[in-house]
């Protein structure tokens, strides 16, 4: 028997972001509390510690940031030391109300370390002129537009590229090496609408779409948000 168990919620169950999530286990008799953590974006959130009672444990947590989620549950002993108990976790999905940059595509590569730096997206290749959407309600707040595929350097190497921030969200969404730019300045998008086509501008090496989601300036996984991708 492990140290402690989650038994609910139960891996892959989907919730709505903001809304109390109960989540209940057991411990053996060593466990005088249960901490509940989840990782997210290289950083492990502490979500609740709770006390075990007759070998069982609840607590109520809520995300208010979607996608894929893990719950990991860690035992502690009588000093609040975990003392190496074996921790359980389970996965779930937090509705983001985001849908997919793009419809169709192949994830050629994924977000965090590559080639000794720090690949701040996901990208998706597809042909050239594949549409690209906004995944959220937001307003443009950048636009590089006027590259041509070879030229490396243009836009920082973005090539084509469109910020929309999301103010509700506290996001901005990146979309990179756009064939065409289908948007302008300051324009307010809708979720789902047709923002540009996929392209090869910029430090390319074939058609595809550089997807980022920053808060604060930082990069987050783009998983993290939307799970799948394509």
């Amino acid at each position: 028997m492990a140290a402690v168990t989650i038994t609910s919620p139960k891996d892959g169950e989907e919730f709505k972001s903001n809304t109390p999530i109960t989540v209940t286990g057991t411990a053996v008799s060593e466990v005088n509390m249960v901490a509940l953590y989840s990782p997210f974006g290289g950083t492990s959130f502490l979500l609740a510690k709770v006390p075990v009672t007759n070998g069982k444990w609840t607590a109520q947590v809520t995300f208010n940031t979607g996608g894929q989620r893990r719950i990991i549950a860690d035992g502690l002993d009588i000093s609040d030391h975990s003392r190496d108990f074996d921790p359980d976790e389970v996965s779930i999905l937090i509705e983001t109300g985001f849908t997919k940059p793009v419809k169709v595509g192949l994830v050629t590569s994924q977000f965090g370390p590559r080639g000794g730096r720090i690949h701040k997206g996901i990208d998706i290749a597809h042909t050239k002129g594949t549409p690209v959407f906004a995944v959220a309600d937001g307003k443009v707040t950048y636009v590089g537009r006027g590259c041509v595929e070879g030229d490396d350097a243009c836009e920082g190497g973005f090539g084509n590229n469109i910020d929309i921030t999301h103010s509700a969200l506290g996001l901005v969404s990146l979309y990179a090496h756009l064939q065409t730019v289908e948007v302008v300045l300051n324009q307010s998008v809708s979720k789902g609408q047709r923002i540009g086509t996929m392209g090869n501008t910029g430090r390319s090496t074939g058609p595809h779409l550089h997807f980022e989601i920053r808060r604060s300036g930082v990069p987050l996984n783009p998983e993290d948000f939307i799970k799948p991708i394509v």
